[in-house]
């Protein structure tokens, strides 16, 4: 499980997961006949593959503090209110060991 953030914070992994402009503009492409229904699935698909491994990365994070501990799960709470979606239980188990107790996992890094 990866144990360092980098520089890149919980609100620019979320712009990543989403990937609301992207689709918009594929969608935008297609109406306007740009591209084949084909080309358009691709593109979804890709997108799908990058949302999942940006979720991934925050998913098994591990957070050096109370702080970063709580925006890893305010981040996660949002981001499944939004998509209406749900973890898989191996990433709700990775969830709760990296976030519980917080002290502990800077230890490990």
């Amino acid at each position: 499980m990866s144990r360092n953030w980098g520089a890149r914070s919980f609100r620019n992994q979320g712009a990543d997961c989403l990937g609301i402009c992207t689709v918009h503009e594929w969608d935008e492409r297609r109406a306007a006949g740009d591209v084949t229904n084909v080309v358009y699935a691709k593109a979804l698909l890709e997108v799908t593959k990058e949302e999942e491994a940006a979720r991934l990365r925050i998913v098994n994070h591990w957070p050096c503090n109370d702080q970063q501990g709580w925006q890893k799960l305010t981040y996660l709470a949002a981001y499944l209110f939004a998509t209406r979606g749900s973890l898989k239980p191996e990433e709700m188990d990775a969830v709760l060991s990296t976030t519980e107790p917080v002290e502990w996992a800077c230890a490990l890094a």
